[in-house]
């Protein structure tokens, strides 16, 4: 947005060059011919004199003509030029703003078919994910989707609590992500490795645990969440481990990472606002393509 911004003054800059150049070479003329006057009147009736005095003022006035030209044409192309560049960028906001909306509504739709009568609890907390996971609405439904399914199985089809503990979860991984330095993405790959009962990646969470069926365990019985010593996973639901995950996270002092590095770091504080702006282009993504599109139109008729 800001660059939109700078084009724009680059524009407005051009044209106020160009009219001070024409300024300049209109002043230029005008001493030109007030020379001619000049020559004329001290000629008296010498018409040789006044005959040299006009073709001095015809060769100035060819020179200011094509100077004029000159600067006329540098400044027109600058100024189209300038256009052309603010109507891309403008072109570009529109793309993203329609794109964003776009997989919005493929996301709303997707959350709708899995969480049914509490979709509108997770879209909720979608909208405020900025701060909570640094993540901007399309991308906190995204990871919610991934392994939803899973989750609501292991509760039953309870979808009013898949929500919380969805949210738990999702929130956790952005905690783990910036307390630990792992990249969110294999931190989600775990998560929906755990919803398939595959372990391998329970190291990418850097918590002390190997990727094995055997570590999960003692993660689990590490946490406490069950009340009682576990030997397998026979009967572990993806839900448990869920909670047993951030109840560990919990005892290590990194839940809550998120919200408190976007309210005190430089690089969460920009996390938080990229996030943010990307919800803003979702939301006004359906009604800023046709205004734009006919500002655009506009622009390319005034540029004809």
């Amino acid at each position: 947005m800001l660059d939109i911004f700078s084009l724009v003054g680059k524009i407005t800059i051009n044209y106020a060059d160009a009219v001070n150049n024409i300024e300049k070479v209109s002043k230029s003329a005008k001493e030109t011919l007030e020379n001619v006057d000049k020559k004329a009147d001290s000629a008296g009736d010498s018409v040789e004199d006044a005959g040299q005095a006009a073709k001095n003022a015809d060769s100035g006035f060819t020179t200011w003509k094509a100077t004029l030209a000159n600067l006329a044409s540098t400044a027109i192309t600058k100024v189209i030029s300038g256009c052309t560049q603010l109507a891309e960028k403008m072109a570009d906001v529109t793309k993203s703003a329609v794109g964003h909306y776009a997989e919005y509504e493929q996301l709303v739709g997707g959350v709708e078919t899995l969480f049914k009568d509490s979709s509108g609890k997770l879209i909720g907390y979608a909208e405020k994910a900025y701060k909570t996971a640094g993540m901007s609405s399309n991308q906190y439904m995204d990871t919610a989707t991934s392994f939803a399914a899973s989750l609501i199985q292991g509760l039953g089809g309870d979808t009013a609590k898949a929500v919380e503990l969805t949210n738990l979860a999702i929130t956790d991984m952005s905690d783990n992500a910036n307390k630990m330095g792992t990249d969110i993405g294999s931190i989600q790959d775990a998560y929906q490795g755990f919803a398939k009962q595959n372990y391998t990646m329970l190291d990418n969470l850097k918590l002390g645990y190997g990727g094995t069926q055997s570590e999960m365990i003692r993660l689990i019985n590490d946490s406490g969440v069950l009340g009682e010593k576990i030997d397998s996973l026979d009967n572990v639901t993806f839900d448990q481990m869920i909670e047993a995950i951030h109840k560990v996270q919990d005892n290590l002092g990194i839940t809550g990472t998120t919200a408190l590095e976007a309210g005190t770091t430089i690089s969460g504080s920009w996390s938080s606002v990229q996030a943010l702006f990307e919800n803003i282009l979702t939301k006004v993504g359906s009604k800023l393509a046709p205004t734009v599109m006919g500002f655009l139109q506009q622009l390319s008729d005034w540029m004809e």
